[in-house]
């Protein structure tokens, strides 16, 4: 999730207007969302509870190459499944990419059907995120790295649905590839700073990691 700042201030939300569609599920909304987006030549910040997951396609009705292609989506494919995502981290990485978003549509032009890879600075493995969390929390954190069949046989014996033991299977199959590992410069040529590195993440919210503070309320 690239750099997150505060709430949108007043004076920018009288200059733009955010449409908001909600709805129970099944209803069409991200259909609706997608037309609306290419009438107004807009961009989509998602707001589903599982889009956000990288690569779990399945059930989760997720924008079609095309139509990510014709326009752009925020907060989607971001988020390795096998980590925890809550409503406040949410918020956080929203309210950055509707004000990003803003800031571009209202100081530049060119970025008409172009489409842009957004990373972070710097590409980390699973041991060296456990050690960036040991340092920001100073708490001993360790990643064990379990051999894939045999985490996919314990996610089926504690109960988890085939498909999605499979599709967890094929993702770390991609990852353990090295097939992540790419960092584009992207998102700090849009932003015009660098994006927010793992260090200056965790220890944002050291203090959330330690248990010492709740998440921020939604």
């Amino acid at each position: 999730m690239a750099g997150a700042h505060a709430a949108l201030s007043p004076e920018l939300l009288k200059t733009i207007r955010v449409p908001v569609i909600v709805g129970p599920t099944g209803i069409g909304k991200s259909a609706i969302a997608y037309e609306l987006a290419l009438k107004l030549d807009g961009e989509i910040v998602v707001a589903d509870s599982r889009q956000v997951y990288e690569r779990l396609d399945i059930a989760t009705n997720k924008p079609s190459p095309e139509q990510r292609r014709r326009v752009r989506y925020h907060m989607i494919d971001f988020v390795d499944p096998a980590t925890t995502f809550n409503a406040a981290e949410y918020v956080e990485g929203a309210r950055a990419a509707i004000a990003d978003i803003a800031a571009r549509v209202l100081t530049s032009s060119g970025h008409e059907g172009k489409t842009y890879p957004l990373t972070g600075p710097e590409a980390l493995t699973m041991t060296e995120v456990a050690a960036k969390l040991s340092a920001a929390t100073g708490k001993p954190i360790r990643y064990v790295n379990v051999p894939p069949e045999d985490a996919r046989q314990a996610q089926l014996a504690a109960g988890m649905p085939a498909y999605l033991a499979d599709a967890l299977f094929e993702l770390f199959a991609e990852r353990r590839d090295g097939k992540e590992g790419k960092v584009w410069p992207d998102a700090a040529t849009l932003l015009g700073r660098p994006p927010t590195s793992f260090d200056e993440f965790a220890g944002r919210n050291a203090a959330v990691f330690r248990g010492e503070v709740p998440p921020p309320k939604v």
